[in-house]
């Protein structure tokens, strides 16, 4: 059976979260919902570091017809600069966005050989109830309880399959 495979953006590809904490600070006095609406997502995307050569191993798998980039966004601004910085580094692998409040798993409906790669373990075993295969990115071994999930701290292992 042919796998597909559906990699998130935040904490995989490329370190965002980082820069969204750090730059949160600058306004002590916006909620959350405000603040995601007032960044600068050009300027956050091209500013996080890459994780762990992630952008080479996705350009590789150009060809492939069973990857697919599924990020979750919180405005429209921030899924146009996901995608513009995707396609502005060689990676024409095709993307999903997934809006606030709606789980990856209501945009694609996975079926087991779906295989979803996510640091975000809620969004793992949310996939998993609904029929996917989860694979935890667990670059900075954060999640050491979850015993019973794969997890890979490099998308080299895409190379094999």
């Amino acid at each position: 059976m042919r796998k597909n495979f559906f990699i998130d953006f935040d904490g995989v590809i490329l370190d965002t979260q980082y820069f969204i904490t750090k730059h949160k600070k600058d306004f002590p006095n916006l909620s959350w919902s405000e603040y995601l609406k007032i960044i600068n997502w050009h300027e956050l995307i091209n500013e996080a570091k890459e994780i762990n050569d992630s952008i080479s191993i996705l350009k590789s798998l150009n060809n492939k017809n069973n990857i697919f980039i599924l990020t979750k966004i919180h405005t429209l601004d921030e899924g146009k600069e996901k995608v513009l910085f995707l396609r502005s580094n060689g990676i024409n692998i095709p993307v999903f966005i997934t809006p606030p409040e709606v789980g990856k798993e209501t945009i694609i409906l996975p079926k087991k050989t779906d295989i979803l790669v996510d640091d975000f373990i809620e969004n793992i075993n949310s996939w998993i109830r609904y029929g996917g295969y989860g694979i935890l990115f667990d670059n900075y071994d954060l999640h050491q309880n979850e015993k019973n999930i794969e997890r890979q701290k490099s998308l080299k292992f895409l190379n094999k399959n």
